[in-house]
Parts: structure tokens; C-alpha cells; sequence
């Protein structure tokens, strides 16, 4: 069998294998966004006990998901928050790091690059006319931090009541309201997690014109440990999550993984100068979403980045720069600069 032949019966047995373990199962954004059920913060059903100052005022009324649209619409911010972060996964260099010519008159392979170079770094080097290179990348993600806040430490605080108690949820006059009371939120372990073995292949048009496409196969892994924290401010003292037992706190828990594709990336790249201290090169990469945002797989749009890659030798220094606009056509506000460095010093 071929390279390309066995590269897409891995890739297609490892969809096939993760699709059908979780035909029925929710995706991980759903499980995130529905932790506390698909209604939000729920209370057990407790009627409020008559008011004997007013018992024809204040029949006896259901007590019941006071927290929906707080907690659903926290929740929910989070996974859109988390959803284009985590699944963005950096690709490796078009180009392999290390290169070796053959070498007729010794029969020999000879080292032809000099500089190993960042290897998430776009290098300006290209293959050359009808060369083609095929290979595979490993990455390991721990996704603990969104916006500089620690995601085991993350909490939401005063989560706002529903005012809809009264009968006909129609305010009345010398009914009791709890517009004081809110609920906590605090994720006491978040941990997510991708394994990204990604495919790619390079072929050299022209000496100064490659051609790449790259797909990832993620392996993701999501643990996650809530609590909930009710806080009875106001008189009626009647948020519990067991009436009975009179229990304020609530734990739900997550613990979950799936497999898929990720975006697929097509990426074009020319080298418009070359030299012994200076390299310089302009591509294009489109990234076409083909990974599932909602198991933290894909970001779910499609993008166009033109970008550039330089590279310079300063003696035994070698350093690499590329950068680019990624320009998003599904979502404007997510476009951004993308830019990255490094350098790397030969030891003799």
C-alpha cells in the first residue's frame, strides 16, 4: 500500500472509531453549556408556605428553576469563549527541518539546510521543482488558562435570581420577592486537554513555488468538576436543591473524550529572495472548517491568511520570523495578526 494510501485508511478508521463511540452522546460543549441540566440552576419544587398576614394574596406558589437564564447564559458565554481558543491548534513549517542531498560522487547523503529552525515556524525555504514530502506531527495541548484566568480556579459569582414567584409571575404588593438571592459558581477542577497527530504533505511546484495541505486528527479529553452554591439572602429562606435536607450546594461532573478531524489547512508558499544571510518568502493559508467546534476540534470558520517568513544568519545564529493577517470570512471580529519568532544556534 501506498503512503497516501495508508494515510487515509488511519485517518478515516480513527473518524470512523470516534464517531461511533459517541453516536449518542453530547458533544463536549453541550456537556459544558447543559452541565447543570438543559433549564439551568434547578431547585426542587417547594411551595412558598402561605403568609398569614395576607392568605388571600399568597396562595401556596411552585418554587422552581430560579437560576435558569443566569446560569444558562453564563455557561454559554464560557463555551463561546473556549469553543475558537482551544481548538486552534498551531501548524508546523511547510518544510521539514532537517534536509539531506544524495551525494553521487561519494554515494552519500549530505546535510543541505543548515539550520534546524523553530519547527512552529514558518521557514522561507522551499523544496524545490518536483520534490515531495510527506510526514506526520505530534502535539500535546493543555488548554488550563482562557485570558490569563486559571480554568481550575474559574468561578461566577451572584448569579442573578428570576423574579417569578408571584402567582401568574405578576409582582403583587406585600408578596415576598428574592431578588437578593443568587447563586455561586465555581469549577473546582477544568481540565482539557487534545493529542493532535497531524498529516501533511508538501510538493514542490517550481524550485521556488510549494504547495502544502496538512489535516490534524484530534484526540480530545475533557474532565470538569462544578459546584454550585446557593445564597439565601432574602426572609423566605426557600432556595434549596433538596428541600427535605435542605441541601445549598450542588456538584455536577463531566468526564468525557472524543476523536475527530480537525480544520484542514491548504497552504502556498513562494521564496522571493534567497541568499547566504537573507531569506524571504509570501504564502497564503486557507483553513477550511472541517473540525467540529463543538468537541473543541475546529473553529468553526473559514479563514484566509497571507503571511510572510524571513530568516537570517548572523555567524552560528540563526534566527526565523513569520507573521500574516488572518482574515476570518464567517466572523470579522475574530481576524487577527498571527506572528511568531525563534532561533537556533549551530554548535560547530
Amino acid at each position: 500500500m501506498s503512503a497516501r494510501g495508508l494515510m487515509r485508511g488511519l485517518v478515516g478508521a480513527i473518524v470512523l472509531w470516534g464517531s461511533a463511540t459517541g453516536v449518542e452522546a453530547r458533544s463536549l460543549s453541550d456537556q459544558i453549556n447543559l452541565l447543570f441540566g438543559d433549564r439551568g440552576i434547578v431547585l426542587t419544587d417547594v411551595p412558598t408556605p402561605p403568609d398569614p398576614d395576607a392568605p388571600a394574596r399568597n396562595p401556596t406558589v411552585p418554587h422552581d428553576a430560579h437560576f435558569t437564564s443566569a446560569s444558562l447564559a453564563t455557561l454559554g458565554l464560557l463555551v463561546k469563549q473556549l469553543a475558537p481558543n482551544a481548538a486552534d491548534f498551531p501548524a508546523i513549517s511547510t518544510v521539514p527541518g532537517l534536509t539531506y542531498r544524495y551525494n553521487p560522487s561519494l554515494q552519500v547523503f549530505e546535510r543541505s539546510s543548515e539550520s534546524l529552525g523553530p519547527v512552529y515556524v514558518e521557514r522561507p525555504q522551499t523544496l524545490g521543482r518536483g520534490k515531495f514530502d510527506v510526514g506526520l506531527s505530534y502535539l500535546y495541548i493543555d488548554f488550563d488558562e482562557l485570558d490569563g484566568k486559571d480554568l481550575d480556579r474559574l468561578s461566577f459569582r451572584g448569579l442573578r435570581h428570576n423574579d417569578c414567584c408571584t402567582p401568574g409571575n405578576v409582582p403583587s404588593p406585600g408578596l415576598p420577592t428574592f431578588e437578593t438571592d443568587t447563586a455561586d459558581l465555581f469549577f473546582e477542577k477544568f481540565h482539557l486537554s487534545s493529542h493532535v497527530v497531524s498529516f501533511f504533505a508538501t510538493y514542490g511546484v517550481t524550485d521556488r513555488w510549494d504547495v502544502n495541505l496538512l489535516l490534524p486528527v484530534v484526540f480530545t479529553d475533557l474532565k470538569i468538576r462544578a459546584r454550585a452554591v446557593l445564597n439565601n439572602e432574602s426572609l423566605t429562606n426557600t432556595h434549596f436543591f433538596d428541600f427535605d435536607t435542605q441541601r445549598r450546594v450542588d456538584i455536577r461532573s463531566v468526564d468525557d473524550d472524543t476523536a475527530g478531524v480537525g480544520d484542514l489547512l491548504l497552504r502556498s508558499k513562494y521564496q522571493a529572495w534567497d541568499d547566504e544571510r537573507f531569506d524571504l518568502a509570501f504564502g497564503l493559508t486557507l483553513r477550511v472548517p472541517t473540525g467540529d467546534e463543538d468537541d473543541f476540534q475546529g473553529i468553526g470558520d473559514t479563514t484566509l491568511m497571507p503571511f510572510f517568513a524571513l530568516a537570517s544568519e548572523f555567524g552560528r545564529i540563526n534566527l526565523h520570523a513569520s507573521s500574516g493577517i488572518e482574515v476570518n470570512f464567517d466572523d470579522s471580529d475574530r481576524s487577527r495578526i498571527r506572528y511568531a519568532g525563534g532561533g537556533d544556534a549551530a554548535d560547530c
